[in-house]
């Protein structure tokens, strides 16, 4: 937003303020710190979806783009998970369960935390509860895909093979 315009993110249904992110002419420079974490010695000791976790949220906190932010977030999150292995392939997307838990999706990410990122956001928070929520939705993920290919693969199995006795397939 141009300077001396106030910007926020406002409750659908209430028409209240969910978060008023740092002034416009504060975006650039917080911009370039979250670039230098995310490519820092610190962060690459992290679990990756503990990275993707903290870089989702932090994305968002400075929400540096008037529409779009919890987009790019969550597309910047799985970019990290998947150059590090926790590639889905296409196959299945944790997307489709933040729709599915609005609700807990935004609740997770606020965390009681005020409203206005010079209230208390702009010093690192607990992000406990927001990773514990992140990996909580990748596991569900995970979990499907994994339940869909042992299906996929018990599908294509030869029948013949099923009547082995236990000897003969561990043979």
């Amino acid at each position: 937003m141009p300077p001396g315009v106030l910007f926020a993110v406002y409750d659908s249904v209430t028409g209240r303020p969910d978060y008023i992110p740092p002034d416009a002419s504060e975006v650039p420079a917080l911009m370039n710190e979250y670039v230098s974490w995310i490519n820092s010695d610190e962060a690459k000791t992290l679990p990756v979806p503990v990275k993707a976790a903290i870089a989702t949220y932090q994305l968002l906190t400075i929400h540096p783009f008037e529409d779009g932010n919890g987009r790019t977030a969550r597309a910047l999150a799985t970019y990290i998970l998947s150059i590090s292995g926790y590639d889905l392939k296409g196959f299945n997307s944790m997307e489709e369960y933040y729709v599915a838990d609005l609700k807990g999706y935004y609740s997770n990410l606020q965390m009681g935390l005020p409203i206005s990122y010079y209230e208390g956001r702009n010093a690192p928070p607990d992000l406990v509860p927001w990773i514990d929520y992140f990996i909580g939705i990748m596991e569900q993920a995970f979990r499907r895909v994994a339940h869909i290919a042992r299906n996929q693969y018990e599908q294509y199995i030869d029948p013949r093979l099923k009547s082995l006795e236990p000897k003969e397939k561990k043979f």
